[in-house]
């Protein structure tokens, strides 16, 4: 599994004080949108936040607007140098999402993000996101989440989409 640095550090909403507090303990990041733990798919970039996520309570990243709390971690580099990187992580996510291989995904259809969806959430609640999944590369996935965001994708369709998956997810008693 590839893991990227997470953008969370570059957030406005990321708890910095908490993070310095607890450097070097195994203790969760934490921020706004996450209050108690970020969802280890936002860390490991497997979850693009710049758009909703079920559980974020209607925040999604923004970059920081205080450098003073990013210069505990990227040691007072300039800030071109971490908007550099920072670009160069959401090109990553990007690509990823466009692939299927990341949260939410943006492929050529609306009927291609969904099917890739449905296949997930097949493969979480049939264990095979702890061996390996076909098309997942990262942490086994929340169940509850790939529902929210099959739903959410399903009820984008129009009424004739609808009814042909819906003869599909019947047969397969989804």
């Amino acid at each position: 599994m590839e893991i990227s640095f997470p953008i969370c550090f570059c957030c406005k909403h990321f708890d910095a004080e908490h993070a310095k507090r607890t450097m070097g303990k195994r203790v969760p990041h934490r921020c706004k949108s996450f209050p108690t733990e970020i969802p280890l798919e936002v860390v490991t970039l497997q979850f693009d936040h710049r758009l909703p996520h079920p559980h974020d309570q209607g925040r999604q990243f923004e970059i920081y607007d205080n450098r003073e709390m990013l210069d505990w971690y990227f040691d007072r580099s300039p800030d071109e140098h971490i908007k550099e990187w920072l670009q160069l992580q959401f090109d990553y996510l990007d690509n990823r999402r466009r692939h299927g291989i990341a949260l939410p995904p943006n492929m050529e259809s609306a009927e291609a993000n969904f099917l890739t969806l449905v296949k997930l959430y097949n493969d979480s609640a049939e264990g095979r996101m702890r061996r390996r999944s076909l098309i997942w590369e990262g942490p086994p996935l929340d169940c509850d989440l790939l529902q929210i965001l099959t739903k959410a994708a399903y009820d984008s369709f129009d009424e004739e989409t609808r009814s042909k998956y819906d003869r599909i997810l019947r047969r397969r008693g989804r």
